[in-house]
C-alpha cells in the first residue's frame, strides 16, 4: 500500500489509520466477503525501512506463520501475514478492552489501589498463556523454545468479557533477535527485561516469568520498578534485580503473594519457578485461599466501574500499545496542590509599587469595569435566590462503587455517600446500576428546602450458571469435560456452567494415573476443584526356564522365578541377576513404564558360571 489513501490491502478494507509508530502503522480494518459481511481485525504494516531488512523479514515470516497456528484463549490470534508489493502486514485478532498500561496510567490519578484479586487473575491467565507457549513442541515431539520475549503492561489486553490476551508474540521475539536500535522501536521495553535478557545471554522460559513479576509488582504498587531517567541506569537497575518489599508499599497484599513475586524476581533464573505453569498454580491459590468469593465477572464489572461501558462494536478501537484511547475523566487526587503565599517567591523588584498603564486611568475604563462587576454581583444574587428554593437527595448506596445516573447525567459517589441538589417541584429519575446487581430506579420530587435521606442497598444478580477453577499437582494437566478435552491445561478456568446439570471432570498428565471427579455447580458459585495425581506404578514379572532361579538385586537374593516386583516408579530402572544351580547366570537392566506390566523370561542355559 504505497499510498495511504488506498482503501484495501490485500483481501482486507481499511477502515481508518490508528496510529503510527517506529515500527509499523497500525489500521483497523475489516475482511472483505462477497456477501458483505466480515469482522473487524487489526492490521500491523510493517514500515519501509523495516521492510527493506531482508534477514528481519525472513524471521518475522518464520515467527509469524509458527504464532498463527496457536490456539489458546489467553493469546490475541496471528491470522495472517501478507505482502502487497513491497509492504508486509500482520493481521491480529480484534480484542475490545484495556491494556495493562492503560489500566496503570489511569489509576495514577486515582486515590485508590487497584483490587488485588482483580490483578492475581489477570496475572494467573498470563501465565497460562505463557505456559501455552513454553510448551510447544514439534512434530518430533521436540521443544521449540519458544520465549515472548516482550512481556509488558501494553502487551496485555483485558477485555470487557473478562479474558485476559498476550499481544505482539512472534514479532516481538524476532525483533528482539534482530540488531535494531533505532529511537523509538525499543522504547519503553527495556524496564521489563530479565537480568539475563539485558546481558545478551541465551533466554528460556524463566526470562518471560521475571517479566510477569515486574508486571504484577507494579499493577499492585502503582510504581515502576525498575524503570530509571535513561534506558542505562535502567539496565543497571535490572543487573542488580533490587526488589522493594512489596508490604511496606501497600500493607494489604498477602505475605504469600509478595513470596511469589520475589520467586518470580529472583535475580538468579535458577531460583525462579521453573515454569509459568507453577507461578499459574500458586497465584490461583491466593485466589482461593484469600478471596474465596471471587469470580472473573469481576474483572468485566472492574472495567465497567472505572472505564464505562463496553463500546458499540461500529465505534470500537482496537486496543495496542501505540492506540491512545480518550477514557472518562478522573477524579482528583486526594492530596491537593500546595498554594504557597504569592510574596514568598517575590524578588526585590517585584515589590515596588507599580502604577496602572495610561488605559486603565481613563474613566471610560472604570464606567466599563463598574457596570462588569454589578452583572456579576446581580448573577451571584441570583443564583443564590434559586439556591434557596432547592432540596437536597442523601444517598448512602452499597456496592459504594456503583454507577449513579441522575437525570442520565453520571455523579460520582464518595466512599458509597452522594449528595444531589434538586430544584424543588421538578420530578428528578435517579439510576443506580453495578455489574452483577439488580438495578434501582426511581423518581423523587421535594419540597423547597427538603432534604431527603435515602439508602440504597443493590440485591446480587444471581447467573443461572457457574464457573469452575480446575487445578493439578503437579499443573499442566489436561482437562476433560464430559470426555472432551478443554483447550487450555490445569490451572484452568471453565465459565458459564449450567446449574442443572452435573459434569464429569476428568485430569491427566501422562505419568500419573487419570483422575475423574463428578461436580454441580450452584448458581453464581465458583467451584474449585483441587486433584492431587498420583503417579502410575509400575510392574515387572521375570520368569525363566527352567523356573525357580533366584533373583538378586543388588547383592540381596529377593526369590524364585517367577517374581514381580510391584508398586515401582515411574521411568524406574532395575539391574538384577538369576542364578541356578548347573546353569549359566542371567543378568539384566531394564526400565519400567508407569501404569504398565514389563515382562521378561530368560531361557537359561546350561553350564557352569
Amino acid at each position: 500500500m504505497a499510498d495511504e489513501n488506498k482503501k484495501k490491502l490485500g483481501d482486507y478494507l481499511i477502515l481508518e489509520k490508528i496510529a503510527h509508530g517506529g515500527m509499523a502503522q497500525i489500521y483497523k480494518a475489516q475482511t472483505t466477503d462477497p456477501k458483505g459481511t466480515g469482522r473487524l481485525v487489526v492490521i500491523k504494516r510493517i514500515l519501509p525501512h523495516i521492510s527493506s531488512n531482508k534477514d528481519y523479514i525472513s524471521m518475522l515470516v518464520d515467527e509469524a506463520k509458527m504464532a498463527s497456528r496457536f490456539s489458546h484463549g489467553n493469546i490475541a490470534q496471528i491470522y495472517d501475514l501478507g505482502r502487497v508489493d513491497d509492504d508486509y502486514f500482520i493481521v491480529m485478532e480484534y480484542v475490545d478492552g484495556k491494556t495493562l498500561g492503560e489500566i496503570f496510567k489511569a489509576f495514577q490519578s486515582r486515590p485508590e489501589a487497584i483490587p488485588i484479586d482483580i490483578l492475581v487473575y489477570i496475572l494467573m491467565q498470563v501465565c497460562q498463556g505463557l505456559e501455552y507457549m513454553h510448551s510447544r513442541r514439534d512434530p518430533q515431539g521436540k521443544s521449540l523454545g519458544i520465549v515472548h520475549r516482550d512481556i509488558s503492561p501494553q502487551n496485555v489486553i483485558v477485555s470487557h468479557s473478562s479474558d485476559v490476551k498476550i499481544i505482539d508474540f512472534g514479532v516481538a521475539k524476532a525483533f528482539d533477535r534482530e540488531s535494531y536500535t533505532e529511537s523509538g522501536v525499543l522504547k519503553g521495553k527495556f524496564a521489563y527485561m530479565s537480568p539475563e535478557q539485558v546481558d545478551g545471554s541465551d533466554l528460556d522460559n524463566r526470562s518471560d516469568i521475571f517479566s510477569a513479576g515486574i508486571i504484577l509488582w507494579e499493577m499492585l504498587t502503582g510504581k515502576r520498578l525498575f524503570k530509571q531517567r535513561t534506558n542505562q541506569m535502567t539496565i543497571k537497575a535490572i543487573r542488580k534485580a533490587k526488589v522493594p518489599k512489596l508490604r511496606n508499599i501497600r500493607s494489604d497484599i498477602p505475605k504469600d503473594l509478595e513470596k511469589i513475586i520475589l520467586q518470580a524476581l529472583h535475580k538468579n533464573r535458577k531460583k525462579r519457578y521453573a515454569s509459568a505453569a507453577e507461578m499459574g498454580y500458586d497465584l490461583s491459590r491466593i485466589l482461593v485461599e484469600h478471596f474465596p468469593n471471587f469470580r472473573p465477572i469481576q474483572v468485566s464489572q472492574f472495567l465497567m466501574q472505572y472505564f464505562g461501558p463496553e463500546p458499540d462494536e461500529a465505534d470500537l478501537s482496537p486496543e495496542l500499545p501505540e492506540l491512545k484511547v480518550e477514557r472518562k475523566e478522573l477524579p482528583p487526587p486526594l492530596v491537593e496542590k500546595q498554594i504557597f503565599s504569592e510574596d514568598e517567591e517575590k524578588t526585590e523588584i517585584d515589590r515596588v509599587p507599580r502604577q496602572w498603564p495610561p488605559f486603565f486611568r481613563k474613566p471610560l475604563f472604570w464606567k466599563v469595569a463598574g457596570g462588569l462587576f454589578v452583572a456579576v454581583y446581580l448573577s451571584f444574587v441570583i443564583k443564590a435566590f434559586f439556591a434557596l428554593s432547592q432540596g437536597a437527595l442523601v444517598f448512602n448506596i452499597t456496592p459504594k462503587d456503583s454507577l449513579v445516573l441522575v437525570d442520565g447525567t453520571q455523579k460520582r459517589t464518595k466512599n458509597g455517600r452522594l449528595i444531589v441538589g434538586v430544584k424543588s417541584g421538578k420530578p428528578v429519575e435517579v439510576i443506580i446500576t453495578h455489574q452483577g446487581y439488580d438495578p434501582f430506579s426511581n423518581t423523587f420530587t421535594l419540597e423547597k428546602n427538603e432534604e431527603k435521606k435515602i439508602e440504597v442497598a443493590l440485591k446480587e444478580t444471581i447467573p443461572p450458571f457457574g464457573d469452575l477453577f480446575v487445578q493439578s499437582l503437579p499443573a499442566g494437566a489436561t482437562v476433560y469435560l464430559d470426555n472432551m478435552e478443554w483447550n487450555q491445561k490445569t490451572p484452568v478456568k471453565i465459565p458459564h456452567l449450567n446449574k442443572d446439570k452435573k459434569f464429569k471432570i476428568g485430569v491427566f498428565l501422562e505419568g500419573y494415573a487419570y483422575e475423574e471427579r463428578e461436580i454441580g455447580i450452584l448458581p453464581g458459585d465458583v467451584f474449585t476443584l483441587d486433584i492431587a495425581l498420583r503417579q502410575n506404578q509400575g510392574e515387572l514379572e521375570i520368569t525363566s526356564t527352567p523356573a525357580g532361579a533366584s533373583v538378586t538385586l543388588d547383592g540381596q537374593v529377593l526369590g524364585p522365578t517367577p517374581y514381580t516386583f510391584k508398586n515401582l516408579k515411574p521411568d524406574e530402572t532395575l539391574s538384577f541377576e538369576l542364578t541356578l544351580e548347573g546353569y549359566l547366570k542371567e543378568t539384566s537392566t531394564v526400565q519400567v513404564k508407569g501404569g504398565q506390566k514389563t515382562e521378561l523370561h530368560f531361557e537359561l542355559k546350561k553350564g557352569t558360571s
